[in-house]
């Protein structure tokens, strides 16, 4: 091809192609179809680096004939039996002969004693079903068996089955991402089984492997989801489906479709920065509110929707805060400070002009980074089995944590030597952990100890105000 291989390693085909490539001027490039074979030469390549796809349908069967629907845990068997049926026939067969050998040596024996009886029997075998040696059952402590439990019930187990079925189809595939399709995740859900369902799935969609699509004709499901992840799906008369742009008229339909906003339960607004702010809080008043009357828990609240979460992020404050105010409604606003004093708090302007509003918004800046610093040392060491000696107002405890974590992974390369992306999603992931797992494990001790100001019992008091 002519192509000047001078200082290109010959060695590593990457550096060969390269050099190929850039021998070809720019302007020469140009795409053509080419015909290939897909199922015998690169569909199987191809599938393993594609992400993994599975649909969780809303009309998914639930009859006898399904035995998938009918008893997951029976299906999981005859997949698990399939993948090994080469040494089940090896099992088979050695049983088969050995059982041959005692029965023909039984019919010697009974040959001395009766010739005629003897003639008239034979080792007849039927085919081995090994799906029956095998018994897997899920019984409630009443003894009822999940295959006769309610719709709802056994569709619960149906989703959470399905999620277990995706990770581990990956993991076998190799497949570098998973998006999980789920229709109508609320269907048959008691309403707070619909929450917890719906508060799995956005923790999973977290994950930067895996996306979540789910629809849902749920109101209360739409509200609780960021607005910026919502698509309207919008038929025409003449019956043709679009997506809507995501934009406020796409936003006004939907609630008018759905009727999300018209709630006229709603007593206050809390404004955060993001939905680990969300899990912090919900975690910890619930934790407090067991022991202490004047706080509120706010999941609860939430779940009952005499509480909305709005999670805004400082830069959008002023927008948010805007159309918040002419609903009437009371709005608490909890700020991270981000920078140390001297410097003022990262968004300190916007939080001066929703207390300049008056007696119906208030708005609180943390003393510290942000709320992974009120977090006690002993509750990240029992999540994370590794945590700081101490944490200081300004100390970065998720890259923190992260850190420690990977130190104790025991990992060939140190953590400054890791690349930029792949530290920024270690860290994230930590973040998402100490929100969630280090928060339920605080006490009302522990915050005690790492908030020594009660910053935290004041602004859920302060909400609570709101909710009595």
């Amino acid at each position: 091809m002519g192509v000047d291989l001078d200082g290109v390693n010959q060695a590593v085909k990457s550096s060969i192609r390269h050099a190929i490539w850039n021998s070809v001027p720019r302007q020469d490039l140009a795409l053509r179809e080419v015909q290939l074979e897909m199922k015998g030469t690169i569909w199987k390549p191809l599938q393993n680096s594609l992400p993994l796809y599975q649909l969780f349908r809303a009309d998914r069967p639930s009859s006898d004939q399904d035995a998938e629907a009918q008893d997951p845990l029976k299906y999981a068997i005859k997949e698990a039996l399939v993948s090994q049926q080469g040494q089940l026939e090896l099992i088979g067969n050695h049983v088969r002969q050995q059982v041959e050998a005692v029965t023909r040596a039984t019919i010697d024996k009974l040959r001395e004693m009766d010739l005629a009886l003897a003639g008239e029997l034979n080792p007849v075998f039927s085919s081995l079903n090994w799906a029956k040696v095998f018994s897997v059952s899920l019984t409630a402590e009443d003894q009822v068996p999940l295959n006769k439990r309610g719709s709802g019930v056994r569709r619960l187990f149906l989703i959470n089955f399905f999620r277990a079925k995706a990770e581990q189809l990956a993991g076998d595939r190799g497949a570098p991402d998973v998006i999980l399709a789920i229709e109508e995740p609320e269907t048959s859900q008691h309403p707070n089984n619909q929450l917890l369902l719906l508060e799995a799935l956005i923790e999973l969609s977290q994950s930067p492997s895996t996306q979540v699509l789910l629809t849902t004709h749920n109101p209360l499901l739409a509200r609780k989801i960021d607005q910026s992840q919502i698509r309207f799906i919008e038929v025409s008369p003449d019956r043709v489906r679009t997506v809507a742009p995501n934009d406020d008229a796409a936003s006004t339909r939907l609630r008018d479709s759905l009727g999300i906003l018209p709630n006229h339960n709603v007593r206050v607004f809390v404004g955060v920065e993001g939905p680990n702010d969300i899990e912090f809080l919900s975690r910890i008043s619930a934790t407090l509110a067991i022991t202490e009357a004047d706080i509120p828990d706010l999941r609860a609240a939430e779940n009952s929707g005499t509480l909305v979460y709005i999670p805004m992020g400082g830069s959008t404050l002023e927008l948010w805060t805007n159309r918040l105010q002419g609903l009437e409604v009371p709005e608490v606003h909890i700020m991270d400070r981000d920078y140390a004093p001297p410097q003022p708090a990262k968004y300190q302007a916007s939080a001066d002009r929703v207390n300049a509003r008056g007696a119906g918004a208030i708005a609180f800046t943390t003393s510290c980074r942000e709320m992974e610093n009120l977090l006690h040392c002993d509750a990240i060491r029992e999540e994370f089995e590794a945590a700081p000696p101490a944490i200081q107002p300004f100390d970065d405890v998720p890259a923190m944590v992260a850190e420690l974590v990977h130190a104790a992974s025991l990992p060939p390369n140190p953590w400054a030597a890791i690349d930029e992306d792949k530290r920024e999603k270690k860290i994230s992931k930590a973040k998402r952990r100490l929100n969630r797992g280090a928060a339920d494990r605080m006490t009302a001790d522990r915050l005690t100890a790492s908030d020594p100001t009660d910053q935290v019992r004041t602004w859920l008091r302060r909400i609570g105000e709101h909710l009595r």
